[in-house]
């Protein structure tokens, strides 16, 4: 199993870890206060200086990962249980130059703790912040000090295994607004951009989307781009958003490249009191267009959304979603969604298959699943400012596989706020079987949720 040598430079980590998740408790538990705080600011309130720390801390376990094949132990170092500690610190800068000149900055320090540097990947898709970002010139993130990591026998399948600790910082947001006259609005640099509808699957967020099963909604990380959003009329805007990206180079370097980068277009209009949206444009290698409809019958909320896209060879994937939305005098609110993803398969035996070949895209975001046919629904009930509880089930209607994710937010204060989340699969397990020919362990999944780990979260969440 990798971890930390039993050295003194381990020793001094483990000491600073200690250290840091104590610090990040006390403050987390202090008084705090939700308000921004107002650097300066004007006489005329035009120019100022605005800051809006937020702390969050997350406590996770994972079980049931998959297990090695027979005979493999020794060199199958992913453990069936695991856990780690990951702390977000993030300082909001907001500083109005005029009235229509603003600067913003995100600036984020997350210390992370695993018990294993294989449990990486199991965290990462309910817990953003670790994965690379597509669409970015440069990451701007940066290591402050880590622990080292072990090579593995598994490094050329599994890829090389994350440290069980890091500390980085990282900038997520650098960008400017010039609000023009005539309802101009030009955005340059780091910005956060989400034009889909749908609550779970959102088949227009084309940049950096987000995941059914991902825990912390609260902000959408950013990507290097150029936006220019016009305002046509009160109910009308048209969007046009150049966004730059690079990859990596035959000799390890990287470069900035068209096929890396992405330009799109977004049109919404209201009419009959109905939002109608239309979208196009290329994003990265891919050529894609689509549309969204969004508005109420009767006090219920419809929605729906759908996109296709064409790659380099011409293949054509489509992904929609149609969904609905109802809240009651009670607090509570549901939500239900079916999704309909094309790049998806209704064999269950080529599950791992098409993972390989879909790699990249799910390592963008642009794909979270692997079937085709999928039912989602959220349920909340919301009585108070106390907190509320929480459902949230996605199905795979081909291989009957569920995931249950029940939670639990309770208030502490108006500041501090405390979560219990679990992510829950149910469906058939993979097995190992043996190629008859060359003797080497392959894989084969029996349902695709039935092949995740059980997850569950506290989380603390903080404004400080």
């Amino acid at each position: 199993m990798t971890g930390i040598p039993a050295c003194r430079s381990g020793r001094r980590s483990w000491q600073i870890v200690r250290r840091l998740v104590l610090a990040l408790v006390v403050l987390s538990i202090a008084p705090v206060r939700a308000e921004a705080f107002d650097i300066w600011r004007s006489a005329d309130g035009d120019s100022g200086v605005e800051l809006t720390p937020s702390l969050k801390l997350f406590f996770f376990g994972v079980a049931g990962m998959l297990e090695g094949p027979d005979g493999y132990e020794e060199v199958w170092p992913v453990p069936d249980v695991g856990g780690g500690t990951l702390g977000r610190l993030r300082l909001r800068l907001v500083l109005d130059v005029t009235s229509r000149i603003r600067s913003v900055v995100h600036y984020e320090h997350r210390p992370r703790v695993l018990s294993s540097g294989r449990l990486l990947s199991s965290v990462s898709a309910a817990l953003q912040g670790d994965e690379e970002m597509p669409f970015r010139l440069h990451p701007m993130v940066w290591e402050i000090a880590s622990a080292p990591v072990e090579a593995s026998s598994l490094d050329d399948v599994l890829g090389p295994a994350s440290s069980t600790f890091v500390w980085e910082h990282e900038i997520d947001r650098l960008l400017w607004t010039f609000s023009l006259p005539g309802g101009i609005d030009i955005t340059v640099g780091r910005q956060a951009i989400g034009w889909g509808l749908g609550r779970l699957w959102t088949p227009l967020d084309v940049f950096a989307p987000m995941t059914p099963t991902d825990l912390d909604r609260e902000e959408r990380r950013g990507i290097d781009a150029v936006r220019l959003s016009l305002s046509m009329s009160q109910s009308s805007m048209m969007e046009v958003v150049l966004v730059g990206g690079r990859e990596e180079t035959e000799d390890g370097e990287y470069e900035v490249t068209w096929d890396a980068s992405a330009l799109a277009w977004l049109l919404r209009v209201n009419v009959w009191d109905i939002d109608w949206m239309l979208m196009a444009g290329r994003v990265g290698p891919d050529r894609v267009i689509g549309a969204a409809v969004d508005g109420q019958v009767r006090g219920v909320g419809l929605r729906g959304e759908v996109a296709m896209t064409m790659d380099e060879e011409r293949d054509r994937w489509v992904q929609a979603t149609v969904g609905c939305e109802l809240g009651t005098s009670f607090n509570l609110t549901a939500v239900v969604e079916y999704h309909y993803n094309g790049f998806g398969t209704l064999d269950t035996d080529d599950y791992v298959s098409r993972a390989t070949r879909m790699a990249s895209r799910m390592a963008a975001g642009r794909l979270s699943n692997l079937g085709q046919h999928y039912l989602g629904a959220t349920l909340a009930w919301m009585p108070g400012s106390w907190g509320g509880i929480s459902l949230v089930y996605i199905q795979n209607l081909h291989d009957g596989s569920l995931l249950l994710g029940p939670s639990l937010e309770y208030a502490i204060s108006d500041e501090v706020r405390l979560s219990v989340v679990a992510l829950v699969p149910i469906g058939a397990d993979p097995v190992w079987t043996t190629d008859p020919e060359t003797g080497v362990p392959e894989l084969v999944a029996h349902s695709e949720l039935g092949m995740a780990a059980q997850m569950y979260v506290i989380s603390i969440r903080a404004s400080i």
